[in-house]
């Protein structure tokens, strides 16, 4: 006759741990920890694996449930996370002493050929009244929360957001953080930009009502009621200008939501549709190379040659208004039949930075050597470069210091530039600024220059991911931009 099967707790070299030898779920034979040091623990345990070998058992789900979970546990070769005793299971091994010693004295009441029925009886009574013991438990647990919900719910005097900024702990005054924000940010941007932030944070600041004492309590209406506000100001492509706007406030919303950990505002505040921020764009303008030949030629006066070199760079170089302004004379190289244009992080001597929009930006551009190599070549003959940088605003512009700049004298204002190439309609008072004509023609300015570069590369022969590269753009944002110049350039003559 076959020897029943049984498993045994056993201690190995001298360890205070249980371990036994026994078959898995998996058919397979393994001498492994019982993970106690309770010698009643461990009998409790090798009893459970014997009873779910022998009832052959393949599932948890199918077990018996007077088997201990550290039983099953073991047997079904489970992590200590893949359940938990209240997904029913019996109970854990730290509870299978008293479970033990509360069944076994009643179980020496029944004949010995029965025992072994009564003890797994007796057990699902103990587990039956254990379990009913943690629903009472968390019955108990879920009312007195259930009673902590209904108290802050009748307290709640403001919004949901307003109540959770005010639990938010060491949350400072609005100026307070506004000054904690300036100093992170300029960290991380340079002062133009910094400066740009911080004024829109306060100017929105300043529309709040004075119950706001900390920026965890303002609401998403507040901050959308301010830019639609502020979009209508200037109505002219309302969906760009608020979504620039958007772009900018969100950095300081942000900022404070995740500084003192409470949820962003602005998850709440709609945005712009891509589809109708295109449509709203419409085509890009550029102009055909004998337009551009033609504003650079028709530039007259005393600085004739100054203006001709930067107008052509933009045209034929493709840099951004901001990356003209920071191009430095060591960033130019100059060879008899081109050159490059290094494009990258700058800083100056008094320790104004630009910085990149995204990593694509760092780039070399090469000088044309047709349309663009001369006109540099007669611009350093004539002396125009500046200490530093590259495209210096000319001596008789500066009128004043450059606290505004915070960076050298020489340095153009991108705006400041920007206006005397498109030229100014003037101010309300006509005498105190009175329309001041531009550098180029009505129509064209430093962004149409740079759309008019990618799409004389793009009609040249040159791929999307080309363009990309002398653009300091994705190869998918320039085929945004320049897919309809295509359509244009195919011939209909059938």
């Amino acid at each position: 006759m076959p020897k029943a099967y049984s498993v045994k707790p056993k201690l190995r070299n001298g360890k205070s741990i249980f371990s036994a030898t026994f078959y898995t779920a998996s058919k397979k034979r393994k001498t492994g920890s019982l993970g106690t040091a309770k010698e009643d623990v461990a009998k409790m345990i090798c009893e459970g694996l014997v009873v779910l070998q022998n009832s052959g058992t393949l599932s948890l789900e199918d077990s018996p449930a007077t088997v201990a979970w550290e039983a099953k546990r073991i047997y079904f070769e489970l992590k200590d996370n893949d359940a938990t005793p209240e997904e029913g299971l019996l109970f854990p091994a730290a509870e299978a002493v008293p479970a033990m010693a509360a069944t076994r004295a009643e179980m020496a009441k029944f004949p010995k050929e029965a025992q072994a029925t009564a003890l797994m009886i007796l057990l699902d009574r103990y587990k039956t009244q254990q379990e009913l013991a943690n629903l009472k438990r968390r019955h108990e647990a879920l009312k007195e929360k259930y009673d902590a919900m209904e108290k802050n719910y009748n307290g709640l005097k403001h919004s949901t957001l307003a109540q959770v900024a005010e639990s938010v702990a060491g949350m400072p005054s609005l100026a307070d953080a506004l000054m904690r924000y300036e100093k992170d940010l300029s960290r991380d941007t340079t002062r133009e930009s910094t400066k740009t932030h911080v004024a829109l944070a306060k100017k929105f600041i300043g529309t709040l009502p004075e119950a706001i004492k900390s920026a965890a309590q303002i609401t998403p209406d507040q901050i959308g009621g301010y830019l639609t506000d502020e979009t209508m100001r200037i109505p002219t492509k309302p969906k760009a200008r608020y979504r620039n706007l958007r772009i900018r406030l969100a950095r300081f919303i942000n900022w404070s939501a995740k500084l003192w950990r409470y949820e962003s505002q602005m998850k709440h505040v709609g945005g712009v549709d891509k589809d109708a921020l295109e449509n709203e764009r419409g085509e890009i303008v550029w102009h055909e190379l004998i337009a551009v030949e033609a504003a650079i030629k028709a530039i007259e006066g005393k600085d004739a040659i100054y203006w001709k070199a930067l107008v052509a760079t933009l045209g034929y170089a493709g840099l951004q208004l901001a990356e003209l302004c920071w191009l430095r004379v060591q960033d130019v190289t100059l060879t008899e039949t081109g050159g490059t244009l290094w494009i990258t992080q700058v800083e100056d001597s008094t320790g104004a930075r630009h910085a990149l929009k995204t990593s694509n930006r760092k780039r070399h551009v090469n000088i044309h050597g047709k349309y663009l190599l001369q006109r540099l070549k007669d611009y350093i003959a004539a002396d125009y470069c500046g200490t530093e940088f590259f495209f210096p605003m000319l001596k008789t512009m500066r009128k004043r210091t450059r606290n505004k700049t915070n960076g050298v004298a020489e340095r153009w204002i991108t705006n400041t530039l920007g206006v005397h190439l498109r030229g100014h309609a003037g101010g309300k008072n006509k005498k105190k600024r009175p329309p001041t004509p531009g550098i180029l023609p009505a129509g064209m300015n430093a962004q149409t220059l740079r759309h008019t570069f990618g799409s004389l590369l793009l009609r040249s022969g040159k791929d999307y991911h080309e363009v990309a590269t002398a653009m300091g753009n994705t190869a998918e944002v320039v085929k945004s931009f320049y897919a309809k110049l295509g359509g244009k350039e195919v011939g209909v003559d059938f």
